[in-house]
């Protein structure tokens, strides 16, 4: 049966950090980033399937201490063992929150 999940991650920063893996049939209904760091900064968030990346935002500039919704009303369907990886330009600069729908 389908249901409702969000995965949190605190303090993103300069690495190729996992946001989300799809378990099953996934849709990715909801992306928010919130800048927790001083001053306006760049993200990059990607697909990744077996070793392939394909970019969703590159150098997406986000003020001091705002949240974005970067799906927008989109929507990403994701396979089984599918990543969605970010990364920034600094140590701790985002707190991101991924909300989908599994076993679609």
């Amino acid at each position: 049966m389908a249901s409702f999940k969000s995965t949190a991650t605190r303090n993103l920063g300069s690495a190729a950090t996992t946001i989300h893996m799809a378990v099953g049939g996934t849709v990715v209904i909801g992306l928010s980033a919130a800048n927790i760091y001083a001053s306006e900064l760049p993200i990059d968030v990607w697909h990744r399937r077996s070793s392939n990346n394909t970019m969703i935002l590159q150098q997406y500039r986000v003020g001091p201490g705002q949240t974005e919704e970067l799906m927008r009303g989109n929507k990403i369907v994701l396979e089984t063992g599918d990543l969605l990886q970010a990364s920034t330009a600094v140590a701790n600069g985002f707190d991101i929150l991924v909300s989908v729908l599994e076993s679609v």
